[in-house]
C-alpha cells in the first residue's frame, strides 16, 4: 500500500479488509480484467503469486496472462465459441 501518495489515508483494520475484498471482487469483472491501467493500479508493483502448480508469477506475467486470457474470453464470447488465442 505504499504505492499511494502520502496525502492519501490509507485503510487499517476492517477499513483494510473490506477494500482487500472490493479489490479482489473487481479483478472478477471481465473489463477491469481486460484493461491493463486499472490492473495495474489493482496489484502493487510489487506483487507476486504462487500459484496452485506451484509456480510464482511476477506482476508483470500476471498481468499479460490476464489480458491475454480475457481477450480470448471476447472472442469466445463473440464468435460463440472458445479459441485459444
Amino acid at each position: 500500500m505504499d504505492q499511494c501518495p502520502p496525502t492519501v489515508a490509507q485503510p487499517s483494520g476492517q477499513d483494510a479488509i473490506a477494500a482487500a475484498w472490493s479489490a479482489e471482487r473487481r479483478l472478477l469483472n471481465p473489463a477491469v480484467r481486460s484493461d491493463s491501467e486499472t490492473l495495474q493500479k489493482l496489484l502493487a508493483a510489487d506483487f507476486h503469486e504462487i500459484g496452485q502448480s506451484g509456480k510464482h508469477w511476477t506482476r508483470d506475467e500476471i498481468l499479460n496472462v490476464l489480458i491475454s486470457n480475457s481477450f480470448a474470453c471476447s472472442v469466445a464470447t463473440s464468435t460463440g465459441s472458445r479459441s485459444s488465442v
